[in-house]
Order: C-alpha cells, then structure tokens, then sequence
C-alpha cells in the first residue's frame, strides 16, 4: 500500500447531500434536509423529508452525521439517517432495516449494490443487502473514531494501530476472509517528533486549536488517519500539530495549534506482503458479531 501527500485544493469533496432528487422505476424521489441545528454542545440534529412523486414519503427529526451516502450506486436503496443511526429501504419492495449505531458518523455502499457499511464514533457495522442482516461488525473502543471504508478491491478498510505502526484489515465482504497492509502512522508519514504531544495525548482534554476554520478538537485526533468523503479517490487527512505544547491561561490547560494534512492511498502495482488469518479471523469474526 503506497502512501502519497496531496493537497487540499487538488481534492474534490463529496458535500452533504442537503437537497437531492432522483428517480428508480418510474418514480421520482426528493430528499431533504433542513440545516443543521445545535440542541447541546456539538449535537446536531436536522429535519428530514422524502417526497415520492411529490407525495410525502418520510419525515422526522434525525441526527446529523458527517457524511451520507443516500442511495446505492443502482439507486434501488435508500440510506437515511434516524435519531440513533441509519435505515436502509429497498425501493423495490419496501423492506427496510434500521441499525443503531452509537455516535454515527456516516456511510457508504458498496460498488456492486451488495453491501452497505455504516460507521459509528467507535463500531462499523456491515449489511447484507440482498438479507437486510449484520454479516459482520467491528468494535474497538481504542479506537476514537472508526474508519472504515471500501477500498480499490471492494473489501472493507480498517484503520487500525499495530505497535509503532498502523495496519489496514481488508475485509472480504463475501467470505468475510481477513487480510492486512501495513501502513505508517501520521507522525511517522509527517516526521513529527510524538514524544513531544505524549502527555497531551493522555490528557484527553479538549485543547488542540484549529487553525484554519477555528474551533477546538480533542487530542484523541492527534496521530490518526481520519475518513475522508471524496469521489474516485480514497483519501484521509490527519490533524497534524503546528506549534509546541504551550499552557493556555485562558483555558487552564496545555495546548497547541493544528492543522489538516491530507494523504491520498494509491493502489501500489507492487506485490503487497499481506497474510491471510484463517483461523484467528474466523474466531475475530465471531468475537465481533456478538458484541
């Protein structure tokens, strides 16, 4: 796996799709979302409706992730998000299934209609379409933010940590089988000195000052590879300390000022020295879908 350093200017975002209109046999559908409203401190929900041929379809109040994917490639399921996570319905014959999802943070279907992967603050979960079934979830409570995605192969990518390095888990969406690429970390990738923001990672106080854009993140960010909505290209972004850790008068506490950087992972033609877990992924597998 070849990781490469892009800018943020040559990188086309997939913006939240706010108001979307499109059409799956003979029938149009309208999606809509209000803007987004804060009810406590960095909850937002917004208001929802779907029209179908201009007939009120669905509506209510819903939580606002980061980012949506609200059909398949085919059109033929429609993802929408509830008040604790996501429901999918096949507009072929209204089935639906709705899976919680602790903190949702977004989605994304897969290319061949199959799949869909939902992603929570620390759990992925992923749907069987043609079942409306979970076939498989992921949890790992260290990990701050989940970041699943599907990659190049149509297996599903997992960021996970691994030592003094990172490792993404493939997981194969049909066998469910387990294969791994090693990949390095954002400090490693960025020649930042870690030892220097150890203490304010353990601090978990929220204190890492944005530069562009303002606001605060927690330090939880710092030395994580982060998803990244964009099309034809699988790019994560990092939030990369700027500055030395300074105590901040103003807030009572240790900080430092931080910035996005972006990486783009490129399909490397070069042999990957990936290894199969057969028997320690069958028992992963099983672990995972019992939590």
């Amino acid at each position: 796996m070849k990781i490469q350093k892009t800018d943020k200017s040559d990188i086309k975002f997939e913006s939240f799709p706010q108001n979307l209109q499109f059409e799956f046999n003979d029938n149009v559908y309208q999606v809509e979302f209000s803007e987004p409203d804060e009810i406590r401190m960095s909850i937002y929900i917004r208001e929802l409706k779907v029209f179908k041929n201009k007939k009120l379809f669905k509506s209510g109040t819903v939580s606002d992730c980061s980012y949506l994917e609200l059909h398949s490639p085919n059109k033929q399921f429609l993802a929408l998000p509830t008040r604790n996570g996501l429901e999918i319905i096949d507009l072929e014959n209204d089935k639906s299934i709705e899976v919680d999802s602790f903190f949702m943070l977004g989605n994304q279907f897969d290319l061949k209609n199959e799949f869909c992967l939902i992603n929570g603050q620390n759990d992925s979960q992923l749907i069987d379409l043609k079942s409306f079934k979970v076939i498989f979830r992921y949890k790992n409570l260290e990990n701050y933010i989940s970041q699943a995605r599907f990659g190049f192969d149509n297996k599903v990518w997992t960021i996970e940590n691994w030592g003094q390095k990172m490792r993404i888990e493939h997981l194969d969406p049909q066998s469910l089988q387990t294969t791994y690429s090693v990949i390095e970390t954002p400090f490693d990738f960025f020649k930042i000195d870690g030892t220097k923001y150890e203490t304010l990672i353990r601090s978990n106080k929220h204190c890492i000052w944005l530069m562009q854009g303002g606001g605060m993140r927690f330090p939880s960010y710092l030395n994580k590879w982060e998803f990244v909505k964009t099309t034809d290209r699988i790019i994560y972004n990092s939030t990369i300390p700027k500055t030395e850790v300074k105590f901040n008068k103003n807030y009572n506490v240790d900080s430092c000022q931080a910035d996005f950087e972006y990486i783009e992972l490129l399909n490397s033609q070069e042999k990957q020295s990936e290894k199969v877990l057969e028997k320690e992924g069958i028992w992963e597998k099983l672990k995972r879908l019992i939590k």
